[in-house]
């Protein structure tokens, strides 16, 4: 998939909201972080750089309408399922986030729900979905589901007000993970063999937002936590020495071309569940391919609260206002 920008590069947001912000100096690691916009005071500008304009303000919030339990697969198992919220009483079609939530986690846990409540009072419609997981569903089946998923949101766009040319696909954790991979794939039909709707091999999304993720297994597996290799390994099928063609298919990094959308990456630097590393490792391999990466550091983040920050969420906003101007 092609992106639309000419210039790219890879940034890290010093104003929110805004469209055309001034970039920071390319040795910083991160911006001010909390649940509300950090004060222009408080942003490091290198000497000649233009301070950026304060946030706009926060428009009126809009009602929201939900429509649950929507199966994406009939007659399929019952995690087969998401959740529609649009703003209610207005006329679609609506910019559209696919969301994805967190290992254990659900489509309808108050994190997504957080999420998606946020998006649609500001004029988005958010598809939340569940999927089979891990440890009784391993790989491929959670991206298996994600995929025919977004599928289901491809064929069924019209019928729900949903805009497949402005959409973008936003996850948490292992829902990151899997939005990275709907993104940089450059085949879907090693994942929708067995889905009842087709998906475009390009154009399939017109963003990714990962809120942290696992997007090379191979980096995380060299940590050498006995634990979280035991999980990784349960999960891929084995360790990276028996099945290592796996753990190269299942990592996003893997897949980065020149045809990948544009990619806006989120990560705590207090995240101690998946390090800071695997987003810094994919926004590197996505600039080195050309393709336009933005990659938001919160140093004051957790692997919970940044799912949670209203910081991260304006700069979603803000991606996608450069996305559809």
């Amino acid at each position: 998939m092609s992106t639309r920008y000419g210039s790219l590069a890879l940034v890290l947001f010093v104003s929110l909201l805004v469209t055309g912000c001034g970039a920071v100096a390319p040795t910083a690691t991160s911006v001010p972080s909390a649940t509300t916009p950090a004060p222009p005071t408080a942003t490091a500008l290198p000497p000649t750089a233009e301070p950026s304009p304060p946030p706009s303000p926060t428009p009126a919030e809009l009602p929201v309408e939900v429509i649950r339990d929507v199966p994406y697969v009939a007659n399929g198992a019952p995690l087969q399922k998401l959740d529609i919220y649009r703003p209610q009483g207005l006329a679609g079609p609506f910019p559209t986030l696919f969301a994805l939530h967190g290992g254990g986690g659900n489509k309808s846990d108050s994190d997504m729900a957080g999420l998606a409540y946020y998006f649609a009072q500001r004029g988005f419609a958010v598809v939340s979905s569940n999927r089979r997981q891990s440890p009784q569903y391993n790989y491929p089946v959670p991206v298996q589901d994600a995929f025919c998923a977004l599928a289901w949101v491809q064929a069924h766009a019209g019928t729900y007000g949903l805009d497949p040319a402005r959409l973008v696909a936003v996850g948490h954790s292992a829902g990151g993970t899997l939005a990275a991979l709907l993104g940089v794939v450059d085949d879907p039909a090693l994942f929708v063999k067995d889905c009842p709707y087709p998906l475009p091999t390009a154009r399939r999304v017109r963003g990714v937002v990962p809120f942290t993720g696992t997007f090379d297994y191979i980096l995380r597996g060299n940590s050498h936590d006995p634990a979280d290799m035991a999980q990784l390994a349960t999960y891929l099928g084995g360790a990276p020495d028996k099945v290592p063609d796996t753990w190269k298919q299942a990592s996003a990094i893997t897949w980065v071309d020149s045809q990948d959308p544009p990619f806006l990456l989120i990560h705590g630097l207090k995240d101690t569940t998946i390090a800071p590393e695997q987003s810094r490792s994919l926004a590197a391999a996505l600039q080195k391919a050309g393709v336009d990466v933005e990659l938001l550091l919160l140093p004051d983040a957790d692997h919970g609260a940044i799912v949670r920050s209203e910081q991260a969420f304006q700069a979603v906003v803000a991606f996608c206002g450069r996305l559809w101007p």
